[in-house]
């Protein structure tokens, strides 16, 4: 596209609206997009030696999954076995959000 089009375009659309990755104060004042990361963890407390613990930080964790990151409430995310990497012990949580 030539810049006519876009400023014509960018005319046309009142306060900010994005535009071909840009967002629009104004006509002359252009503010390009920045990326967000999603971060995700999935904490609980192991009973046994109540070591704060994020099961997503073990690889193993994803092993046998049946579930989604941010299920929850479901069959699959009840009573989900998992073993504490600090102390080597086996328990069950729910998953909750």
């Amino acid at each position: 596209m030539n810049d006519t089009i876009i400023l014509n375009a960018l005319r046309t659309c009142p306060g900010y609206r994005k535009a071909m990755g840009l967002y629009v104060k104004e006509e002359k004042e252009c503010i390009e997009s920045t990326k967000a990361s999603w971060s995700v963890t999935l904490d609980t407390e192991c009973p046994s030696c109540s070591e704060d613990v994020d099961l997503l930080e073990y690889s193993d964790f994803w092993d046998h999954a049946e579930f989604d990151i941010a299920e929850h409430g479901t069959e699959r995310t009840k009573g989900v076995e998992v073993t504490c990497p600090e102390c080597g012990d086996d328990f069950k949580v729910d998953f909750q959000y």
